[in-house]
């Protein structure tokens, strides 16, 4: 078996191998895989051709740092890109500081709007008071509403209160009762 591998082996041309490894940007994880050979094997004749692949951390960052300069030449907030890029604001804020392209600080998304975690929405007093009539209207509770809405039932809560709104409890609203 091993005879086998290593004739296999040797009829890889690999200075051309390396060369098409470099033009289609590949890592090392998929020249390995294209050549049906071992990793370290192709670390091993990286080495000794004196050629670098890039990791696919570093493939990664490069698509990052060029999402975050397009970002930054559209004017976005950090929460407009983070909702793009759909990850959270935390995740937007450390790649952001480990590629070194600065966008603007915080920013929020209109009421409904596709969000992801960390980030805040905007809405008027009058868009809330024109979504909290209609819940009373049909009878829908936080969760209901706040699933519609892509917030957090705690965000209905908040803007409820300080509105002073109150809707069913979501067992009500289902038919069930509260249990003693």
């Amino acid at each position: 078996m091993p005879l086998v591998r290593l004739i296999t082996r040797d009829r890889i041309d690999w200075r051309k191998e390396l060369d098409q490894a470099l033009a289609n940007n590949e890592t090392k994880i998929e020249l390995a895989d294209r050549l049906k050979c071992a990793f370290r094997t192709v670390e091993r004749k990286l080495k000794e051709h004196g050629v670098e692949l890039p990791s696919v951390a570093e493939r990664q960052a490069i698509q990052v740092r060029g999402k975050l300069e397009e970002a930054k030449t559209k004017g976005l907030t950090v929460a407009q890109f983070a909702s793009q890029e759909q990850v959270s604001y935390g995740t937007a804020r450390r790649w952001i500081k480990d590629i070194g392209v600065e966008l603007k600080r915080g920013g929020t998304l209109p009421l409904g709007e596709e969000r992801t975690k960390g980030i805040r929405v905007q809405a008027s007093d009058k868009e809330w008071h024109k979504v909290f009539k209609d819940a009373v209207k049909k009878k829908k509770s936080k969760l209901e509403l706040a699933t519609a809405l892509n917030v957090s039932t705690s965000t209905i809560a908040r803007q409820m209160k300080r509105l002073g709104y109150q809707l069913v409890d979501g067992r009500k609203a289902n038919g069930r009762q509260k249990q003693p």
